[in-house]
């Protein structure tokens, strides 16, 4: 008997890249780093609305290694959609 397993691969997210950007007034925010987390967020919708039953994030989560707590907060508040959904994550440090 074969079991179907959904996995939703990424990569390489670059939180932080602040390149030909300017800051959101709304938001504070680098207007790049709000298209980069965007584009997290559709990666995010992709897999729930399509009941992955695991995540694998291969890692590159942020520009630097040692991202502002803004940046962080932000990255963590995408994952969290995952762990509410009960879906695994694997996280590999890039």
């Amino acid at each position: 008997m074969t079991h179907k397993i959904n996995v939703l691969h990424f990569a390489d997210i670059h939180v932080g890249m602040e390149n030909y950007g300017h800051i959101d007034s709304s938001t504070g925010i680098n207007s790049r780093v709000l298209d980069f987390l965007r584009r997290f967020d559709e990666v995010i919708a992709y897999g729930l609305s399509h009941e992955v039953d695991l995540v694998i994030f291969a890692g590159d989560a942020f520009k630097t290694r040692d991202p502002s707590p803004t940046l962080q907060r932000e990255f963590a508040r995408r994952v969290k959609r995952l762990v509410d959904a009960n879906v695994p994550i694997v996280m590999l440090v890039g």
